[in-house]
């Protein structure tokens, strides 16, 4: 592992928001061009490819080295940068428990049966109907998604994802919450992009895809 350097330092400690792709450790200008020439151009789309890569680091780095030429230091130093990161504002989730501590059962993984009705589109809050008065208009299940660290929570940790389209995820590769945030971070947050790739690659109905989105939105806000 490559020693830490005050860039480093910096990157792990702060949201990665509009960051330029050469705020990476181990990224220079040289580097930095040559993912912006592939797409790379922020600090998130490299997040993204370490998230859609499962956080292995050994296929990061192979990544980063064929894909830019950098040596075994730079993509040493960029591979920890981000898995410091994600340790920082995106692993480090407590409460992770859900069936020792809120009674996570069967096809309700995070305790919120109810929340699925209204996500989508059932009783008590018909599809495309505005909300009651006086009533939030996210369910507790994405109040509960959006207040913490993402960590290793399932795919159906994520409103709008439940047992049925949850097992479509999964099949596809995407088990863990944080792969699909990789997929939006890939989308570049494209509201649009990212329901239609829900609606058309997994079946959800509008209601469902544009709960997972704002979910992942308001998310990124957050710890982004």
């Amino acid at each position: 592992m490559a020693d830490t350097t005050e860039k480093h330092r910096a990157f792990v400690t702060e949201p990665i928001g509009e960051k330029p792709v050469t705020a990476l450790p181990g990224i220079g200008e040289t580097l930095g061009q040559k993912l912006t020439a592939q797409g790379f151009d922020k600090a998130s789309a490299v997040l993204d490819q370490f998230m859609q890569m499962k956080r292995d680091t050994e296929m990061f780095k192979t990544w980063l080295k064929d894909t830019t030429g950098a040596n075994a230091y730079q993509a040493d130093c960029c591979a920890q940068a981000l898995k410091d990161w994600d340790v920082h504002h995106v692993a480090e989730a407590p409460g992770l428990c859900h069936g020792a501590e809120g009674g996570e059962t069967g096809d309700d993984p995070v305790g919120h049966r109810g929340d699925a009705q209204q996500e989508a589109g059932g009783p008590g809050l018909q599809q495309g109907a505005p909300p009651p008065s006086g009533t939030s208009t996210t369910s507790q299940k994405h109040r509960d998604f959006v207040a913490e660290p993402m960590g290793e929570k399932p795919v159906t940790a994520l409103p709008g994802i439940w047992e049925t389209l949850g097992r479509k995820l999964e099949y596809k590769g995407f088990s863990k919450a944080y792969v699909v945030l990789g997929q939006f971070l890939l989308l570049k947050k494209n509201q649009e992009m990212f329901t239609d790739w829900l609606k058309e690659n997994n079946g959800d109905n509008a209601r469902q895809a544009e709960a997972c989105e704002r979910c992942m939105r308001e998310w990124c806000d957050t710890f982004l």
